[in-house]
């Protein structure tokens, strides 16, 4: 018993604070993260400061777990895509896919840490730092990988796969949830787009 009430115990304060990651990645969207304070979020949960200091020990702790949050999941989504049989093609269709629906499902936290990861302290920025280069190394590898084997037309990885980010993490910038067009939707344009840019001649279909 003691143990399934421990376990109870640690499901209850996961979840809590992944509910003020939430209610922080919309602050700190809204007013940035030097606007953001601790006051200002236990204001808007309608919690006390020290509660709020309960479940983390600072704003930069906060940020981090903002970020992870928003990008944890998806690089070990990505990571299977880039591990899978599956063509160069196909591996980069479903790494677009994936990726815009991340940004739209969680669009958010991901304008948190797209925008806001550069205020990180370095004990935090460090690991933000190996998660993201981690992130856009597994682009490169589908692009190296797509170019060996004839898939791809020669181009420079790293470069190609910063444009790729850079047109798809945009859409945080212009994005309606509410809109006519939905995340797969969009990815399917931005894919078009992208293969165009990328297939060899007679490549195409």
């Amino acid at each position: 018993m003691p143990q399934q009430k421990t376990q109870t115990k640690k499901v209850a304060w996961d979840t809590r604070r992944s509910e003020i990651s939430r209610a922080a990645a919309t602050l700190i969207k809204e007013k940035g993260f030097n606007g953001s304070s601790m006051e200002s979020l236990a204001r808007k949960l309608r919690i006390r400061k020290a509660t709020l200091y309960y479940y983390f020990s600072s704003k930069q702790e906060l940020l981090f777990e903002t970020l992870i949050e928003a990008v944890g999941g998806a690089l070990s989504r990505v990571e299977k895509i880039a591990k899978s049989d599956a063509s160069s093609r196909e591996k980069l269709r479903l790494f677009i896919i994936d990726h815009i629906e991340s940004i739209v499902d969680h669009l958010e936290p991901v304008t948190v840490f797209i925008e806001e990861g550069r205020f990180l302290q370095r004990q935090y920025r460090e690991k933000y730092v190996v998660m993201r280069d981690q992130y856009e190394k597994l682009l490169r590898a589908i692009l190296t990988e797509g170019m060996a084997k004839g898939e791809f037309r020669k181009v420079d990885p790293k470069i190609s796969g910063l444009a790729i980010l850079g047109m798809c993490n945009w859409t945080i910038r212009w994005y309606n949830p509410e809109g006519s067009l939905s995340a797969h939707d969009l990815a399917v344009q931005y894919t078009d787009l992208i293969e165009k840019g990328l297939l060899l001649k007679g490549k195409k279909k």
